[in-house]
């Protein structure tokens, strides 16, 4: 499973959050990531990782106006930070794009959301009609996902099903995002050129 983490800097920052305002070195810091399996509750995977239950249970109650721990989900990744071994920081993330955040300050443990920080390349890639489209984007090391959005992307002005033909290609210029060195998936295709015959559409991210 992937884990969801912010940058050094914003770690640094989390972990002299504690509630004496002090600041602490980075060497006194110390990050515990966790996958959620099928018996873990939000409870059980603190407890595991040496968080007192007044400060679970604060934290459970910081999260309520944005996420119910009640409901965290199998294979994500909960990530723990402690600064001189006081809790500093809980993270879990929401989905693809979000990181709740629940960190402590000098008025309790407060959340947030945070973009997560994935780090992103760009590929282009070409992909000849010999066939079917979807075979030969996969052929061309295009994700499932990637190519979904590229027929939906185009689903007013070409059939890939009926439209296209041998000889016919399509470019594709697409994000690929990865998060401590793993695959993250794709991102946005920001920019795709259909050659059917003389004609080329076109479309761009804006």
């Amino acid at each position: 499973p992937l884990s969801y983490t912010t940058d050094a800097t914003t770690q640094t920052t989390l972990a002299r959050e504690t509630t004496r305002g002090d600041e602490v070195s980075s060497s006194t810091i110390k990050v515990v990531e966790r996958p959620i399996s099928s018996d873990d509750t939000f409870y059980t995977v603190l407890e595991e990782l040496d968080v007192q239950k007044e400060d679970a249970r604060t934290i459970f109650d910081a999260a309520q106006d944005i996420y119910d721990f009640n409901k965290i989900q199998v294979g994500r990744v909960l990530r723990v930070v402690f600064a001189e071994k006081v809790l500093a920081a809980v993270e879990y993330p929401l989905d693809e794009e979000n990181l709740l955040v629940i960190e402590r300050s000098v008025d309790g443990f407060l959340a947030k959301t945070e973009p997560i920080s994935y780090d992103v390349t760009t590929r282009v890639v070409k992909v000849p009609i010999t066939g079917i489209f979807y075979l030969d984007a996969l052929d061309q090391g295009v994700s499932d996902n990637t190519i979904m959005n590229l027929v939906d992307l185009y689903s007013w002005d070409i059939d890939f099903a009926v439209d296209v033909a041998r000889s016919d290609w399509i470019d594709i210029v697409y994000e690929q995002r990865s998060l401590n060195g793993v695959s993250a998936g794709d991102g946005n295709i920001i920019a795709a050129r259909a050659r059917l015959g003389d004609t080329d559409y076109w479309a761009f991210l804006f």
